[in-house]
């Protein structure tokens, strides 16, 4: 069993515990978020940054977000390197989550209300956050499923459920997840995605192969392949705007990849 390989049998990792989204102003950035999203800051006893905070979900101690300041490293874009793109959370309503994103400062509207996903039973709101940084607000409308996904949360907005990441190479990555964090292949397609070709600077309708792996505790990754996107060089810092999968419950180590996933790196020097 290679470094990171799940043992057979022991079934999907997850669900999602928390997420790192890496911010330039950690005050600025904090008050977005609770605007936003109405997260509560919480203790993070593992964090060992001068400057980070924890919010967490109004129903919920999982699905969280960790913010960390780093004012000085170097921004990423995006899409435009291989790692993590974006960070999804479900939602109660499309609607009025896109009108508050418009009244919330240093976040802007780019994507929605729209509806999204192969049997269109996603309502999607996509947003900039103060970084550059891309958010994925969706609600999942009652439809059948091939695959568990989150409840209807009890507030406006709920935990974080899936992490997009951005590869060049989707059937390797693939494999390493598969073989890291197990769950089940549920879905390889090529679709349109508006946000990405908007966020690249793409024609708009350019096609994207997209596959996505369920967790437990109805969690996701979504690999999106964009060819010809660069690798984070060695030792780089995660800089604003990068977010990464960095706690699975309960307690399931995040493997090192390399890529989007980072067991606590982020948090240290």
């Amino acid at each position: 069993m290679t470094p990171g390989q799940r043992p057979a049998g022991s079934g999907a990792a997850g669900p999602i515990a928390f997420v790192t989204s890496i911010c330039r102003d950690l005050t600025r950035s904090a008050a977005a978020y609770q605007a936003l999203l109405g997260y509560r800051r919480a203790e993070h006893a593992g964090c060992r940054e001068p400057a980070c905070v924890m919010l967490r979900p109004p129903h919920a101690d999982i699905g969280a977000i960790h913010l960390v300041e780093r004012s000085t490293a170097q921004p990423t874009r995006p899409w435009q390197v291989r790692g993590c793109a974006a960070l999804e959370i479900v939602i109660r309503d499309a609607d009025e989550v896109a009108a508050r994103a418009g009244a919330v400062a240093d976040v802007e509207l780019v994507g929605g209300p729209r509806p999204a996903g192969r049997t269109r039973q996603l309502r999607v709101v996509h947003v900039r956050g103060p970084d550059g940084e891309i958010l994925y607000l969706t609600r999942i409308l009652p439809a059948p499923r091939r695959h568990v996904l989150p409840d209807r949360p009890e507030s406006l907005v709920g935990r974080v459920y899936s992490v997009i990441l951005a590869v060049p190479d989707l059937d390797q990555v693939r494999g390493e997840l598969l073989a890291a964090l197990g769950g089940t292949q549920i879905s390889d397609r090529r679709t349109g995605l508006a946000t990405v070709a908007l966020v690249r600077g793409d024609p708009v309708g350019t096609d994207y192969r997209l596959s996505s792996l369920s967790l437990a505790g109805g969690c996701l990754v979504e690999i999106d392949e964009v060819l010809g996107i660069g690798r984070v060089p060695p030792g780089r810092f995660a800089g604003p705007g990068e977010v990464r999968l960095s706690g699975l419950a309960p307690g399931t180590p995040v493997p090192d990849l390399g890529f989007g996933t980072t067991p606590g790196r982020e948090e240290r020097e």
